[in-house]
């Protein structure tokens, strides 16, 4: 045993100061204990993301509790599952706020969703008539009682904090440089300026309906993909937001011809305006031939056509923007309240 003590103690003798360091910090690490936050906005955001594709993918269970934990676990923030009575009594997976962002959770006594818009007072849930948003100071909702606001808290790993046992064993500056910066963070795509989408759309060989379909698909595609969301309201051309369109005819005549869609639009923005009238209209756009086999579509070039999906997504990141800037939570902005009107529209449809 004492040969066994004396060999240890040679061991630990031997180490440098950087591997002593380093044990000691790695102690340090791992006494410390597992810390926690709350969800920040964008991850709120996530949530609220992942309750509108609930509309195309809604859960096999369709009661408030049971969906609002399926919204939740598909976002990527499980919890144990809690009725609407227990969830209002306190949980210690969520946290109770005063000042609920989007993706909270509001919950009454037999009742829950999730918050769309504060400052319209605007919640998402499976209501009796399925899936949809409501205002919770309206009549009916007040009825129910004063709502609770709660929000996700997140667990995180614990950091790795090299701390020096003695002031001999700190760490050299190149190997503590090195660990300065180990995430990774995409760029910002709001930091690219946002394309123009283009006004004539290449056809290969003679247009048809489903050729036709497929260039306006790509096309749409891609303007969606770069239209950044400060561009709502600031966009020069008329923003038309569409659910699905069709196209209805195809004419040619030698040279040129014309093709007929017809676009159902729940909304649109015109000169920094919102209109929320549903329309669907017929529209006849050019045809041009272009070489032998290749053809043109000329697409209006005053506007910019987005999906409906795409324009919900939008929206609620410039509403998390303008609230993060600093508009007051009772009243909000003009803007604001222009924007949670049309997306409290479209997340009615």
């Amino acid at each position: 045993m004492l040969l066994a003590c004396a060999a240890i103690s040679t061991c630990f003798a031997q180490q440098g100061p950087h591997e002593s360091s380093l044990a000691n910090a790695r102690v340090a690490a791992a006494q410390q204990p597992a810390r926690a936050r709350l969800l920040n906005q964008d991850e709120g955001l996530a949530v609220l993301g992942a309750a509108l594709e609930s509309r195309h993918h809604p859960p096999a269970r369709r009661d408030c509790s049971h969906f609002v934990h399926t919204i939740y676990e598909r976002a990527g923030f499980p919890y144990s599952y809690e009725n609407s009575v227990s969830m209002y009594g306190g949980t210690a997976e969520f946290e109770r706020v005063r000042q609920p962002q989007p993706g909270d959770l509001i919950v009454w006594r037999g009742h829950m969703g999730i918050v769309v818009n504060p400052v319209q007072r605007s919640f998402f849930s499976a209501l009796r008539t399925g899936l949809g948003v409501e205002t919770y100071d309206s009549r009916y909702w007040k009825r129910r009682g004063t709502p609770r606001f709660f929000r996700y808290v997140k667990s995180a790993v614990p950091a790795m904090t090299l701390v020096a046992a003695t002031p001999n064993s700190a760490l050299p500056e190149s190997a503590a440089d090195e660990d300065t910066d180990t995430e990774f963070r995409e760029p910002l795509a709001a930091t690219a300026p946002p394309q123009e989408p283009e006004t004539a759309l290449l056809i290969t060989g003679r247009p048809t309906t489903t050729t036709v379909r497929q260039a306006l698909d790509e096309a749409f595609d891609s303007s969606s993909a770069n239209f950044a969301p400060a561009n709502l309201l600031s966009s020069s051309k008329a923003v038309i937001i569409f659910d699905n369109f069709q196209i209805r005819k195809v004419h040619l005549k030698r040279d040129s011809g014309w093709a007929e869609i017809q676009m159902n639009e729940p909304s649109s923005l015109i000169a920094g305006q919102a209109y929320m009238q549903r329309r669907s209209e017929r529209q006849r756009w050019p045809l041009i031939r272009r070489g032998k086999n290749d053809w043109q579509l000329v697409v209006p070039s005053n506007a910019t056509y987005i999906s409906k999906d795409t324009a919900v997504r939008l929206l609620a990141h410039q509403l998390a923007a303008i609230m993060a800037d600093g508009a007051t939570p009772r009243h909000g902005s003009p803007q604001e309240a222009q924007l949670a009107r049309l997306l409290d529209s479209l997340l009615g449809e």
